[in-house]
């Protein structure tokens, strides 16, 4: 016979009782060349070529062999003797073989003592590929053997190509570089993709998220056909809990019917059925013992029985998953890290980590930027480099006691730079610890308030003190002054207090500029804390008015040098863009407790002093008085009077004032001059109200009213047939400039039907004075409106030829004080004279005030004058009256 198929020598165990029928198989198998390994039913031998459960439910025995050692492994076929062990015991060894044997179990020949049908069918239900019966014949004997071992020999190639191509798979997909640049979509469509190729059975992923249950996220199809969606998006443990169950508790679940399977039944009737899914090989993803998820290979329309090497490629699969995800985890805890580094190298917070043992490793480029140091530089040095020397032990002690005790510290700190310069810092502090517990790093966080401080500081210096001079302000004063008046209190003495305001301030900051206005109130305040003690407090009120607190006064005349010193100094000229200026203050001085009960009074006091200075001519100081405080108390109620007087539209009417032309003695004009009177007899006279009236803002509501008066009049008088001769109106500086005060004036005029060659307004020098150019275009306005326009008071203040020249007056009032002196000064009668002469060169009308006397009148006809006005020719009288 021959020894063996394609050459190679056959193996073969025979397992048969003692007996005739072992004696005639082993005599017909005689002239078998190949191996041949005898073992009884019983055989203790057995025992190493089985499962220890098929040995025990076999009966042991004694053992004789032909050949020496033999495995499962290395055998082609298993002769099995079935005619006294009966079909129970033998099926008991059949699938002891085939568990042994496993993905490579050897074919299975059967020897029975009938040809019964029921009992053949037994026997290939029971794993058994062929069988012989009794009476046995060589020739068929060896017939089916040979048949046998051939089919398995090329059922074992077949086998052996197929798990290559899985093991080739499971390398190339171990291979990839997808988990490891971040692709892990595309690394499970890969997995998914060539499993359901190499298996021909759909396949798809399932990952638990967070609520613990299965999403599919990616799936594969066969060679034929697409992937498909997965039979069901998301699967629960509460909805499948046997599928879960097993999955835990399988390295593979291999179904050959799904719908009868007692871990997917359920899952079947919900799902799987309807798709006609029928098989499953599903393989539980893990990592240690945590599920992570499931790879599913299904197979549609038909059962089907996986194979040994297909579960175990479907857990090489599953555990390829695995590393797939571990690997992906690793990438992304490697960008995290790496994003984590470049972060910290690009924080604007200087970082700094040291090791547990507090050496430094890592500095960012912040800490480079705010320390001085670079990273190379500090790297291996303890974090004490930056000690500025500032805080002692039992602070350093404190913070590592709380670092120690609750892993963290926060609080501010003063380091040193690489520079030496000390600076001060916000610092965390936070201890890192291992999986241990133990301390592994420490990692302080920084930021530079070198800035923020002071930053701090300035806002709390101008909190107190005053931003342009750098001096104190009033919430700093008042504090100062309180405790000044409570020390004079304690200790029974005097403090002063000196209210200074800068005269004709406005005049320079509208005809300058800020700039000039600026640099004065800088040049003052210096000169007056050069005037005074260092223990003085010196503080800026406000816009143009200084305050001085003079504590431990001796007497009255100290005060006064004081003054005097302070004055003296202020008024030194400087230099400011090519233009000397030469500043000067008005000074009100009050004394505690001499003039006041408590801080308040004291500061109204000096100020109402201040303002009797300025009335008294500028460049002076004046303490307070009795007579004083009653003066500035009578001004205040005035103001409220004329407040009220004004409201109700009571009290207050216009007189007029004839103006005659002194040739001929014809009246040519009236002035309109306003009179109040708030009680019954008594007037106010007309210089205090209107100057309390433009102190106090009321001026424009005044003057309004003024016009107002003046214009029905007028309208009045036209329409009672009257010749009008022209009305002056006088309009005070600060209603000038007031904005739109022409165009109302105009709009008065054509609503009363009064022409406008019949107004006349009068203006004071102090309206050009600083800024001539503005004091123009406001004069042209006037005159472009129709009305005539007079100078009045010519002479006093801050009178020039030159002014008279540049801008459009139509007539000059000369000062009442010139006509006043005539006869008695020969000097007064010199200007009168030169005026009269400048107005007739320049075509100007002059109007002489204050003719009181016929000789004053005949001295002004003789010198050329042509207009007069004052008692000489009439008072000022009520509309009424007059006679037109």
């Amino acid at each position: 016979m021959q020894p063996g198929l394609g050459g190679s020598v056959m193996k073969l165990l025979l397992v048969a009782p003692q007996g005739g029928v072992r004696a005639q198989l082993v005599d017909m198998l005689d002239e078998f060349c190949g191996e041949l390994y005898v073992v009884d039913h019983d055989d203790e031998a057995l025992a190493g070529l089985l499962p220890a459960t098929a040995v025990g439910r076999a009966r042991q025995g004694a053992v004789s062999a032909r050949h020496g050692a033999f495995s499962l492994e290395r055998c082609d076929l298993v002769l099995l003797c079935l005619d006294e062990s009966g079909l129970e015991g033998g099926r008991a060894l059949i699938e002891g073989f085939h568990a042994a044997g496993g993905g490579n179990a050897p074919a299975i020949l059967a020897v029975v003592g009938g040809d019964d049908l029921a009992d053949r069918a037994a026997l290939f239900r029971c794993g058994v590929d062929d069988y012989v019966a009794a009476p046995l014949v060589r020739e068929e004997l060896l017939a089916r053997i040979f048949n046998l071992v051939g089919r398995h020999r090329s059922l074992d190639d077949a086998r052996r190509a197929r798990r290559q191509d899985f093991d080739r798979v499971l390398l190339q997909l171990a291979r990839s570089v997808l988990p490891g640049s971040g692709r892990l979509q595309q690394a499970l469509e890969e997995i998914a993709g060539q499993s359901a190729r190499v298996l021909d059975a759909k396949a798809s992923i399932w990952l638990l998220d967070a609520a613990g249950q299965l999403r599919c996220v990616a799936h594969g199809g066969t060679d034929g056909e697409k992937a498909c969606e997965c039979a069901c998006p998301v699967l629960a443990d509460v909805d499948f809990p046997a599928y879960f169950a097993a999955l835990r508790g399988s390295r593979v679940l291999s179904v050959n019917d799904a719908a009868v399977h007692p871990a997917t039944r359920e899952l079947s009737r919900a799902h799987l059925a309807a798709r006609d899914i029928v098989s499953l090989l599903d393989t539980p993803i893990r990592q240690g013992d945590r599920l992570l998820g499931v790879v599913c290979h299904e197979q549609l329309h038909l059962p089907r029985v996986w194979t040994v090497d297909e579960e175990a490629f479907a857990a090489g699969v599953g555990e390829q998953v695995a590393r797939v995800l571990a690997a992906h985890e690793h990438w992304c805890a490697n960008q995290e890290l790496h994003l984590a580094k470049r972060v910290m190298q690009l924080a604007p917070v200087s970082i700094m980590i040291t090791d547990a043992q507090r050496t430094i490793v890592f500095v960012n480029e912040a800490f480079e930027q705010m320390s001085g140091y670079l990273a190379h530089e500090v790297m291996g040095q303890s974090p004490r480099i930056l000690s500025s020397g500032m805080h002692g032990p039992d602070f350093y002690e404190a913070m590592w006691q709380s670092i120690d005790r609750t892993g963290f510290w926060q609080g501010e700190i003063w380091d040193r730079r690489k520079s030496g310069e000390r600076y001060p810092k916000s610092l965390m502090i936070k201890r890192l610890a291992n999986g241990h517990g133990e301390t592994s790093h420490y990692v302080g966080l920084a930021l530079d308030v070198s800035v923020e401080r002071a930053q701090q500081s300035q806002i709390e210096f101008l909190a107190y003190h005053d931003s342009l001079t750098g001096l104190a302000n009033r919430s700093l004063f008042a504090d100062r002054l309180r405790q000044a008046v409570a020390r004079a209190e304690r200790n029974g003495s005097r403090v002063a207090v000196l209210y200074l305001d800068v005269d004709r301030f406005k005049v320079i900051n509208d005809s300058f500029g800020h700039e000039a206005g600026d640099r004065m109130l800088k040049e003052v305040a210096q000169r007056i804390h050069a005037s005074i003690r260092d223990g003085d407090t010196l503080c800026r009120q406000g816009g143009d008015e200084f305050l001085v607190i003079v504590d431990d006064v001796v007497d009255v005349d100290s005060l006064s040098c004081v003054a005097r010193r302070i004055l003296d100094t202020v008024s030194l000229s400087f230099e400011h863009e090519g233009r000397d200026f030469s500043p000067t203050l008005s000074m009100g001085i009050s004394i505690f407790p001499d003039d006041a009960r408590d801080e308040s009074e004291l500061v109204k006091n000096a100020d109402m002093a201040m303002y009797q200075a300025k009335d008294s001519g500028r460049n002076r100081y004046q303490f307070f008085t009795a007579e004083l405080n009653r003066i500035t108390r009578r001004k205040a109620e005035i103001e409220s009077s004329l407040r009220s007087a004004l409201a109700v539209k009571q009290g207050l009417f216009m007189v007029y004032q004839p103006k005659i032309a002194l040739e001929s003695g014809a009246l040519i004009g009236y002035e309109a001059l306003v009179r109040w009177s708030p009680s019954a007899g008594t007037l106010v006279p007309p210089a205090l109200f209107i100057e309390i009236a433009e102190e106090s803002h009321q001026i424009v509501a005044l003057g309004d009213w003024i016009i107002d008066m003046v214009l029905d009049q007028v309208a009045h008088w036209q329409r009672g047939g009257c010749t009008v001769p022209p009305v002056a109106i006088n309009v005070s500086p600060v209603q000038l400039r007031y904005p739109g005060l022409v165009e109302r004036l105009a709009h008065a005029c054509d609503r009363a039907g009064v022409d406008r060659r019949l107004i006349e307004i009068e203006i004071t020098e102090s309206v050009f004075v600083g800024d001539i150019d503005a004091a123009r275009g406001l004069l042209q306005q006037v005159k472009a409106a129709g009305f005539k326009l007079t100078l009045d008071d010519f002479g006093t203040g801050y009178s020039s030829f030159s002014y008279i020249a540049m801008l459009p007056f139509d007539a000059i009032k000369v000062d009442r004080s010139f006509v006043s002196r005539l006869g008695e000064n020969l000097k007064a009668a010199s200007v009168l004279k030169a005026v009269i002469a400048l107005a007739k060169e320049l075509g100007l009308e002059l109007v002489a005030e204050g003719v009181e006397t016929e000789a004053q009148a005949a001295w002004l006809r003789t010198a050329g004058a042509e207009v007069a006005q004052g008692y000489h020719f009439g008072i000022p009288a009520k509309a009424a009256d007059l006679i037109l």
